[in-house]
């Protein structure tokens, strides 16, 4: 890469990545994601460690009921996906063209003549971090932020897997995004649409449907008890999504993890992979608003009518 000036001084770093400013030759100036050297190897060896601590907590019932090992596997190849640069940039350049004419969102050009296994180099993108806006700027985000969210997950099946406010930025009217080294998808249509559906139920408070849609496709494993489950389900739904003021997505997934688990079966893994990711955007609407994800849906739904 044809470089006039490296800035040696990181503008990010993460645990798999350093981020650094470069001018070209040409004078553009862009951005450098460089692998950490060794990276894999180390998270190799943390994750040993790892499994041995979810070794011996499953010997305590408050773990156990948790699915901790389960949970570990799904996050552990979400987690070394991101350690493929080929992928991060082949996700990169699908949100690019995306969102290229997108009013509201927007994503860094990638240069993919510079990139390698090692390196994404992307354009250089002036903006607010999220953090630096005040209350009033971060409402105005909530609702095109939600929005693409839906958008990518329910109609393209194919979403940012880890949104939060430091991997995105307001630049003008528009809210970026970028980071993708972690994106997940459905499995199939068949998936995409179930999640959906299941969205849609939770939104409508449709409880009797949304447990029936657990029951038959979010279990790996056929329930026998099926009465039992429907009943133990639709309690949890009404509480987290009726009675409860305060949206706690992590409690949500432990109760119905905890129920699956005792009618003798486990979350399908695509499923598993769509709940953690709206626990992370939970925690990113926090940050930018006073509401939670669900008020925000379903104002998305009353102004689109996505039925």
């Amino acid at each position: 890469m044809p470089c006039k000036y490296i800035n040696e001084k990181p503008i990010g770093a993460g645990c798999i990545a350093v981020v650094y400013e470069v001018i070209l030759k040409n004078d553009q100036k862009v951005v450098v994601k460089i692998k950490r050297p060794n990276i894999y190897e180390e998270l190799i060896q943390s994750m040993k460690k790892v499994d041995k601590l979810i070794y011996y907590s499953n010997f305590f019932c408050i773990f156990k009921s948790m699915e901790l090992g389960k949970r570990l596997e799904d996050l552990k190849e979400l987690i070394f996906n991101q350690l493929d640069f080929d992928i991060e940039l082949e996700e990169t350049n699908y949100f690019y063209k995306k969102y290229k004419k997108h009013p509201f969102i927007m994503t860094p050009k990638p240069f993919n003549e510079y990139s390698n296994k090692s390196q994404i180099v992307l354009e250089f993108i002036e903006g607010k971090q999220i953090d630096n806006l005040n209350q009033e700027e971060r409402e105005k985000l909530s609702l095109p932020f939600t929005g693409m969210l839906i958008s990518s997950m329910f109609m393209d099946g194919h979403y940012h897997g880890d949104l939060h406010t430091g991997n995105m930025m307001v630049v003008g009217d528009k809210l970026c995004i970028y980071d993708f080294g972690l994106v997940c998808n459905f499995n199939d249509e068949a998936d995409k649409e179930t999640a959906y559906n299941y969205y849609m139920s939770l939104m409508n408070k449709e409880w009797d449907k949304a447990s029936n849609i657990l029951l038959n496709r979010m279990c790996e494993k056929k329930i026998k008890k099926e009465k039992a489950f429907l009943k133990s389900i639709k309690k949890i739904l009404v509480f987290y999504f009726e009675t409860n003021e305060v949206w706690d997505p992590i409690s949500y997934i432990r109760a119905i993890s905890k129920c699956i688990k005792k009618y003798g079966s486990v979350m399908s893994k695509s499923f598993v992979k769509w709940e953690l990711s709206m626990i992370t955007v939970q925690g990113t609407i926090t940050q930018i608003c006073k509401k939670n994800i669900w008020e925000l849906c379903r104002e998305i739904n009353e102004i689109y009518s996505l039925e």
